[in-house]
């Protein structure tokens, strides 16, 4: 019986595709923004900026944050903390970090 959608694991990127790519990462898009600006997964963009070697402008390698363990693109070289952690009441009150994710500063 044949299919009518095609399956998006074997949809290709066209050679304007991976251009926008390229253009979205290099104006600071994060995945999440590109992939609802491409009409893409997530999942897929990530593996296109694998496979087709596109960096983020920085030039940074990803970071751990010093709180919760997680990845995040730092701002600068002095960024430890991510994004998410810096926006919890905790942070903001400047209380006791350990109490947060079991990370120590």
């Amino acid at each position: 019986m044949p299919r009518n959608k095609p399956n998006p694991r074997t949809v290709s990127w066209t050679d304007a595709e991976i251009e926008a790519l390229r253009d979205l990462r290099a104006g600071g898009r994060s995945t999440r923004e590109i992939s609802a600006a491409m009409g893409r997964s997530p999942g897929s963009v990530r593996a296109a900026l694998r496979r087709y070697r596109v960096s983020r402008p920085t030039g940074q390698a990803a970071r751990r944050c010093m709180l919760c363990n997680s990845f995040f693109w730092p701002d600068g070289r002095f960024n430890m903390i991510c994004p998410v952690c810096k926006a919890r009441p905790e942070f903001q009150s400047g209380g006791d970090f350990t109490i947060m994710g079991g990370g120590s500063l």
